[in-house]
């Protein structure tokens, strides 16, 4: 099959500010796009121009990075108008058997929709609530008019259960199976034994709430009195705040600013680790949930990222307000570890790929 993935908005951008990256073969885009060529579809990914990296880079399929345009109202890190979609919609729809396009509330889902019949498009969506910006008004105005009236003949595949539940409102066809965004399982090794350790993968942002992970840390150690290192992987504006407060409580000798780390790297520290831990304010998918799996390393997650019912459904760790006694669960248990090597396959691109075209094929839209 010749297949076109839209995927505008390739990494999640800090502040509204799109971080310059050399590569974008460790986005969740880029992994799922390979997925599909290595199950032998001919496939094009489709990206918005300000998320191309600043040195040529080769890729293992067609990548198109795609100019935007009327900035000031549509931004490219939340809802990028994608300048030459239209246009190549037109001329080039006939030429795929098949169209997967990220989000409902998108432009390009919009567009996909005036311009492509509807039996040839898949919605790939991940939002689980209304976004928040301007009151809601503009997300609640777009689900129930313009999704309702101009997109109701797509089929809509949700990336988790809460994000079905939500879509379910306001779209007809929506399958009741997730696919949830997979990743290239050959970059993440799976390792059993463990070393006294846990690990954050997360931007180091307020929104990541990590400073209430580095407190249940050291509440856990003093509590249970163990020799135990926390590995922080990732960069921003909070690293000297978090550093103050490390070096407040003393756990210098424990608690480990990273900065940022490629896949190769990642999959080392995560493999040595006991758990992965989560306690986030606000997230969607977190793709680093199946990573760590993948690597043999369970996750502790609280309820908000959209994938944590996943953890807990598949006994791949615990999705609860956790605190320094689940910590503890998590240091003294091999079950999870174990667990992890059950669900591998299951998050790998290619395996979700597949998933997803299955349940295109199956449904009736």
């Amino acid at each position: 099959m010749k297949i076109l993935f839209i995927n505008a908005i390739l990494f999640t951008p800090d502040n509204n500010i799109i971080p310059q990256v050399k590569s974008i073969k460790d986005t969740m885009a880029y992994n799922f796009a390979l997925g599909f060529l290595e199950n032998d579809h001919d496939i094009t990914l489709y990206a918005a121009k300000e998320y191309q990296p600043v040195e040529p880079e080769t890729y293992a399929f067609n990548v198109i990075f795609d100019n935007t345009k009327f900035k000031s109202v549509f931004k490219p890190t939340v809802l990028p108008y994608l300048a030459g979609l239209k246009a190549f919609l037109k001329m080039n729809h006939s030429d795929f058997d098949l169209i997967v396009c990220s989000e409902v509330f998108s432009l390009a889902s919009l567009t996909l929709a005036l311009y492509v019949p509807a039996s040839k498009i898949i919605l790939w969506h991940e939002l689980a609530l209304h976004q928040k910006k301007f009151y809601e008004i503009p997300s609640r105005f777009w689900y129930n008019i313009i999704a309702r009236l101009l997109m109701r003949k797509c089929l809509v595949i949700p990336r988790s259960k809460k994000a079905g539940t939500f879509i379910s409102q306001y779209m007809p066809l929506v399958s009741n199976i997730p696919v949830e965004h997979g990743i290239n399982v050959s970059n993440f090794v799976y390792k059993a034994e463990k070393k006294n350790q846990f690990i954050v993968v997360a931007q180091l942002t307020v929104r990541k709430n990590i400073g209430s992970i580095i407190s249940k840390f050291d509440r856990f150690i003093k509590k249970y009195h163990l020799d135990y290192q926390l590995l922080i992987v990732g960069r921003g504006a909070l690293q000297e705040t978090l550093q103050i407060q490390i070096d407040s409580l003393r756990l210098n000798e424990n608690v480990h600013l990273l900065g940022f780390k490629n896949h190769e790297e990642l999959s080392s520290f995560f493999g040595d680790s006991r758990a992965l831990l989560i306690d986030t304010k606000q997230d969607n998918n977190m793709v680093s949930i199946p990573e760590s799996i993948a690597c043999g390393t369970p996750v502790l997650t609280n309820l908000v990222p959209t994938n944590a019912s996943w953890v807990q459904d598949n006994g791949v760790g615990l999705a609860k307000n956790w605190n320094e006694d689940d910590l503890y669960e998590m240091a003294s248990n091999n079950f999870y570890i174990h667990k992890c090597a059950t669900v591998r396959n299951e998050l790998s691109n290619r395996f979700l790929a597949d998933k997803m075209i299955k349940i295109w094929k199956e449904m009736e839209v």
